[in-house]
């Protein structure tokens, strides 16, 4: 009989034992919750956020707003020189320079604030103009009508000597036909004078008019040289300046860049790369709707996932959770913390029947008639009903109900748990029962081995 309560003695105390590890493995990690629902909004918006598509019609918008009208360039080209420009039916308008990546969490939440705004860049279309003005005048036939038909801004890196050079050529050009006007005028002048003369000596005038007007012809022939010298100095300086007029690379610079200009004339295509100074101006974008991320700021995530896209986000986020959420792979087989939360508690229903069992066999085996105590009876049990009632009902059933909230915590149904939880407290309260009507045995065997029998008391007589 010692031995058989020696081992429900022993069982007991495993039990308690293995409750309480049972109680601290699966005891729940409440940070879990917000890093759930930090997931799911993570990977609901990986589901249905379509980023090239977002970034489109983003850009869409912007450059809507940053649209230059070939019109507007041929009538300013018109009001620099007089040239007939048109535009091509179906010419698209001048598009800025934009670009948008949607490439990070903060990339998505700055554009679904109110009041965002994207950095574009529009080309100058005055420096276009003047540009277009002087090479149409130098080679377009004269009263020629020109048609526009694309005109293209892009980045580029050229010299900012180059975009200066445009201004430098198309004055020198106003300076060349103001000097050409000024040479055909005293070319004029010198012929009427020189005519005159020659009248005035046919004529027979009088000397002293004679002498003015050969002086009045040698200033005239001074003036026709004067402004000859100077349309050849112009001319030279301007086809130098024409002659080094292009694009020249250089490091970037976000102030200047090309535009690209197709056009035609009679019998002619020309296509031309001009550098440009152009514009920063911003555009306004409408806020992005439904990828608003409160959650992951909520749990206090942002600034580990902000930096990262929704799927490198949800990566690192799975990495927060405990072994509650964590998967290992066992034997070619992925075995995860959802499946030993299910399993685990199961564990204790099985202890309190192995108990009970323990706990039967020594009332089966005790006989009041035939059971001899020859030692004294061990402990069964802890010091009080109270700590019994502990270590059978409360710690199985509450290492049951951890595991429960555990698994409600991480999403998953947890039913195992609950049927172990419920076979925990009807069997705890079972045992508790039967440990009670043990001990109670206990203390008739050792009252009934404490007295001999009357047979083997000795006689008075």
């Amino acid at each position: 009989m010692q031995a058989r309560l020696s081992a429900v003695q022993h069982t007991l105390i495993v039990v308690t034992i293995v409750a309480f590890v049972i109680a601290a493995i699966v005891l729940p990690a409440p940070d879990n919750a917000d890093y759930r629902r930090t997931l799911a909004e993570l990977t609901s918006l990986q589901r249905r956020f379509d980023r090239r598509a977002v970034e489109q019609a983003l850009l869409e918008h912007a450059r809507a707003q940053g649209r230059q009208p070939l019109q507007q360039l041929a009538q300013q080209i018109s009001a620099l020189r007089p040239i007939a420009v048109q535009v091509a039916a179906n010419a698209p308008s001048v598009e800025p320079i934009a670009e948008l990546k949607i490439a990070t969490l903060a990339d998505i939440d700055r554009y679904a604030q109110p009041g965002a705004t994207l950095p574009m860049r529009v080309a100058d279309l005055r420096t276009v103009a003047s540009s277009l003005a002087w090479r149409l005048t130098r080679e377009a036939p004269k009263d020629a009508s020109v048609t526009l038909m694309a005109v293209q801004l892009k980045a580029a890196a050229v010299e900012p000597a180059a975009v200066d050079l445009e201004a430098q050529i198309a004055a020198l050009q106003n300076e060349q036909q103001a000097a050409r006007s000024t040479t055909e005028r005293t070319s004029v002048a010198l012929t009427n004078m020189t005519t005159l003369y020659e009248n005035r000596i046919k004529w027979r005038v009088s000397r002293q008019l004679r002498a003015d007007t050969y002086k009045s012809l040698l200033e005239a022939r001074k003036s026709q040289r004067d402004a000859e010298r100077a349309l050849r100095d112009i001319d030279k300086r301007y086809e130098a300046a024409v002659a080094q007029a292009k694009p020249t690379a250089a490091t970037g610079n976000h102030e200047l860049g090309v535009v690209e200009v197709e056009l035609s004339w009679p019998a002619s295509n020309r296509r031309y790369v001009i550098p440009v100074r152009v514009k920063a101006v911003q555009a306004q974008l409408p806020p992005l709707q439904g990828v608003a991320l409160r959650q992951t700021h909520a749990a206090g995530l942002w600034d580990e996932v902000k930096d990262l896209d929704a799927a490198g986000a949800a990566r690192a986020v799975v990495r927060r959770f405990n072994w509650h959420q964590q998967h290992v792979e066992v034997a070619g087989l992925q075995l995860g913390g959802g499946a030993v939360l299910q399993l685990v508690p199961c564990i204790l229903p099985l202890l309190l029947l192995f108990l009970l069992g323990r706990m039967r066999a020594v009332a089966l085996d005790y006989n009041p008639f035939r059971t001899r105590v020859r030692a004294a009876l061990p402990r069964v049990g802890f010091r009080t009903r109270l700590l019994d009632a502990l270590a059978i009902i409360v710690l199985p059933l509450t290492a049951a109900v951890l595991a429960v909230s555990s698994l409600m915590i991480i999403g998953q149904i947890p039913a195992l748990p609950l049927v172990a939880a419920v076979a925990c407290l009807v069997l705890g309260a079972y045992a508790f029962v039967k440990l009670g009507e043990l001990q109670r045995l206990m203390e008739d065997v050792v009252r009934s081995h404490s007295v001999p029998p009357p047979e083997e008391q000795p006689s008075s007589t």
